[in-house]
C-alpha cells in the first residue's frame, strides 16, 4: 500500500511540473507576442510619422482668384508638407489658407498615395462698410474697398450690426426698384435711427420705425416732388406726411410740408 501511494503522489507530481512547464510555455508565448505585437506597432509609428514614406508630391489648387495669389497661398501650404500622407493636419491647413481675407470657403481632401487636393472660393464682396471695409452677404468683414473697382453700397452702423444692416438693405432697396432708383449708402446711427442716400444723390431721413412704411409714402410720392426741383433730403419721419428740403436755386428753396 505504501508502494503504491508513492507512485501515485510521484505521478502527481510529475504532472504538477508537466502542467506548470507548459502553462510557463504559454506564458512565455504570450509575453513575446505582446513585445512582438508592440515592437510592429512601434515601428509601424515611427515609420508613418516619417516625412520620407508616402510624402506629398502632387498639390492641386482650384478656384477662382482674381483676388488672391495663388503663389502666396502655395508659399502658406508648403511648411505642412514636411508631414507625410498621414501625418499632414489638414485642420490647421485649413485655418492657415482662411486667414487670406479674400478667401471664404476651402475644402481639403486627399487622395491616395501621395495628392492632396485644395479647393478654394473666394469672397463675394456686397457692400462696403463706413468706406473702410468690404463685407459679405453674412455681414463678415474681409477687405479694403480700394482693391475693387466695382460700385457698391456703403453701409454704416454700430460694429456687430453688419448684418442686420445688410438685410435692411436688402429690404429696403426693392421699394426704389419702382420708382427706378436705388441705395447709394444706408446708415444706422447709434440712436438706432435709419438715413438713406440714393443714387440720385436725395437724402432719406427714415427714422426708427415704420421705416417700410414711410418708404411706400416716399415711392407714390416721388414723382410728383421731382417736378417741382432739385431735392436735398427728405424727411420721412412724420405720421401723415413729410418735409422737403429742395436745393438752393430751386423754385421751392427750403421746406415743404407735404400731406
Amino acid at each position: 500500500m505504501k508502494k503504491r501511494k508513492k507512485k501515485r503522489t510521484h505521478a502527481v507530481r510529475i504532472l504538477d511540473r508537466q502542467q506548470l512547464r507548459k502553462q510557463q510555455g504559454l506564458w512565455l508565448v504570450r509575453v513575446s507576442f505582446f513585445f512582438l505585437l508592440s515592437f510592429i506597432v512601434f515601428w509601424c509609428w515611427i515609420k508613418l510619422h516619417d516625412p520620407s514614406w508616402f510624402p506629398i508630391q502632387v498639390i492641386t489648387i482650384e478656384g477662382e482668384c482674381q483676388h488672391i495669389d495663388k503663389k502666396a497661398i502655395r508659399q502658406a501650404i508648403l511648411p505642412f508638407t514636411k508631414n507625410n500622407f498621414f501625418t499632414i493636419n489638414m485642420g490647421d491647413l485649413r485655418e492657415r489658407l482662411l486667414r487670406f481675407p479674400w478667401l471664404n470657403t476651402v475644402l481639403i481632401s486627399k487622395e491616395w498615395p501621395n495628392r492632396l487636393h485644395i479647393q478654394l472660393q473666394e469672397q463675394k464682396p456686397k457692400a462696403s462698410w463706413c468706406q473702410h471695409n468690404l463685407i459679405n452677404s453674412e455681414g463678415k468683414f474681409f477687405g479694403d474697398p480700394k482693391e475693387i473697382s466695382l460700385s457698391l453700397p456703403d453701409l454704416c452702423g454700430p460694429t456687430g450690426e453688419q448684418h442686420n444692416v445688410w438685410q435692411t438693405y436688402i429690404l429696403l432697396n426693392e421699394e426704389f426698384s419702382y420708382v427706378n432708383l436705388k441705395i447709394k449708402s444706408l446708415e444706422l446711427t447709434h440712436q438706432e435711427t435709419w438715413n438713406i442716400e440714393l443714387d440720385n444723390g436725395i437724402k432719406l431721413i427714415l427714422g426708427q420705425k415704420d421705416l417700410k412704411k414711410r418708404l411706400d409714402r416716399f415711392v407714390r410720392s416721388y414723382p410728383g416732388l421731382t417736378q417741382q426741383g432739385a431735392i436735398e433730403y427728405i424727411d420721412l419721419r412724420y405720421a401723415h406726411g413729410m418735409a422737403v428740403k429742395y436745393k438752393k436755386g430751386t423754385k421751392y428753396y427750403g421746406k415743404e410740408k407735404v400731406g
